[in-house]
């Protein structure tokens, strides 16, 4: 009771001072709404082959701002609208920076919300010998309260991809009742507020009705306010473009081609040395059929292949005989006891080793991150030798002494299925050298070899086969794998 007239006392008070502060009894005083007096900046790093970056502004990074991946993004950021000094410095493989991005005297409104977007090829740029290897887009927007609906603005950030046109439709629509927006690479495409709702993209080169990139149903929730970026494809699957939802706080969400049935990647390596050619067959483990996919056939050892077009799903892997005149006959060698998942849009390694005849075959699974990225050489190596004990691993500049004092290995007691993971090396010339734990024989050496900036290798240790002595190397070059030259 003292509260609620404690409550009533006071509004009592406060009528009676503004009816005293009037002339007129009836005259209600209001305040002007206040000026708006702060901007909203958010970034985005789309640049498929570029290293992750710092953003200054005013010369410090501000909190969500440092080691930005590509593919991530802040959420808006307030700052005093005003001028501002902004600049993005990309992160070596060393840890050093280097400023790729400078915008002196950017100017942020009061009210407004700016979304900063590093795109382009930075491969492309720095063999140019331009200054800044990325190139910056800028999304503008009020900043309001609320959105009755979805507020959307798409860019065009994808360098490989040509001028295209863009079907933002209901899922079930056909391409023909749809009419498309179309823009080129740098072009932004502001389709305002839309209803929220299920939505289909779909991407053709300009004036064909050849489908390149189709999202599947995409549910576009009701308040949102969200950037969407093209950029380059670097996951598995044929189609030249990903596109990135962005939303205002920070949360991006890929749309691959095919949406939720988007393939995966397997690169596949046949490391058992007393194994015949193979072939690769799987079987979906979600039926009780067996469909039996051949994925590879006529597999040798320390042989490899890609496939970039695999359904997602969980599938029973096993390997049969290649026959020279029946081919895969389905004369099988081995089924590996446990399922394989495939998730849509993801990659994957997997590197059949041990013994055939001993009855020790595994399959070695190995999550893929294949992105190459133009500043950086990024290197895997994999102990696969089952006959191999525990290793070192040492990856040292060319003409390295392994033997002298202060030489420590890279990796240090990797055991049978290990790996160091893609490691970010500087471009240049390296010696790499695998020796038994705590020697510094080297049982494997390459020495001289040449790393240049956006290769991504694995390097995998394999048995010695019939009338070596040392355990031999499977060198994969994965960009070429996925790339082959036409």
């Amino acid at each position: 009771m003292t509260r609620l007239f404690s409550r009533g006392l006071l509004a009592a008070t406060l009528v009676t001072l503004a009816a005293c502060g009037s002339d007129n009894d009836n005259e209600t005083i209001v305040d002007p709404p206040a000026e708006p007096t702060v901007a909203q900046l958010q970034v985005i790093h789309a640049s498929a082959d570029a290293p992750g970056v710092n953003v200054l502004v005013n010369g410090a990074i501000p909190a969500g701002l440092a080691g930005v991946p590509f593919a991530a993004a802040s959420p808006y950021l307030e700052l005093d609208a005003g001028t501002i000094d902004a600049a993005v410095n990309a992160i070596l493989a060393d840890g050093s920076e280097v400023e790729v991005l400078t915008a002196p005297g950017l100017a942020l409104d009061a009210g407004t919300a700016y979304t900063v977007i590093a795109a382009g090829s930075t491969a492309e740029l720095l063999a140019a010998g331009t200054s800044n290897p990325l190139q910056l887009f800028l999304l503008t927007r009020d900043i309001v309260d609320t959105i009755d609906g979805v507020r959307l603005q798409v860019l065009h950030g994808s360098p490989s991809a040509p001028e295209v046109d863009v079907f933002v439709s209901a899922p079930g629509d056909d391409l023909g009742a749809v009419t498309p927006a179309t823009f080129a690479f740098g072009e932004v495409l502001d389709l305002g507020i839309v209803p929220a709702a299920e939505y289909r993209i779909r991407v053709t080169p300009t004036g064909t009705d050849t489908v390149v990139f189709d999202s599947g149903a995409v549910a576009l929730p009701d308040g949102a306010d969200i950037s969407i970026v093209a950029v380059d494809n670097v996951g598995p699957g044929a189609s030249p473009v990903a596109l990135l939802a962005v939303l205002a706080d920070g949360t991006v969400l890929e749309l691959r081609d095919g949406g939720a049935a988007a393939p995966a990647g397997l690169t596949a390596v046949h490391n058992s040395a007393d194994a015949p050619s193979v072939c690769v067959v799987a079987d979906d483990a979600g039926t009780a059929d067996v469909e039996r996919i051949v994925l590879f056939e006529n597999v040798p050892f320390r042989g490899f292949g890609y496939l970039g077009e695999v359904p997602p799903g969980s599938y029973n892997v096993g390997l049969e005989v290649f026959d020279a005149q029946a081919g895969c006959a389905g004369t099988s060698a081995v089924t590996f006891p446990a399922p394989v998942d495939f998730a849509a849009g993801a990659e994957a390694t997997g590197i059949v080793a041990g013994s055939l005849g001993g009855g020790t075959l595994e399959l070695l699974a190995l999550p893929d991150d294949l992105r190459p990225i133009a500043t950086e050489a990024r290197v895997r190596i994999v102990h696969g030798s089952a006959a191999t004990p525990a290793v070192d691993i040492y990856v040292v500049a060319a003409g390295t002494d392994i033997t002298e004092p202060g030489v420590d290995p890279a990796f240090s007691d990797v055991e049978f299925q290990g790996s160091t993971g893609f490691v970010a090396l500087p471009p240049g010339d390296y010696d790499v050298f695998v020796t038994l734990a705590g020697d510094t024989n080297p049982a494997i050496a390459v020495e001289g070899a040449t790393f240049a900036g956006g290769d991504v290798i694995s390097a995998i240790a394999s048995d010695p086969a019939d009338g070596e002595t040392a355990p031999g190397l499977v060198v994969i070059d994965h960009v070429e794998l996925k790339n082959p030259p036409l």
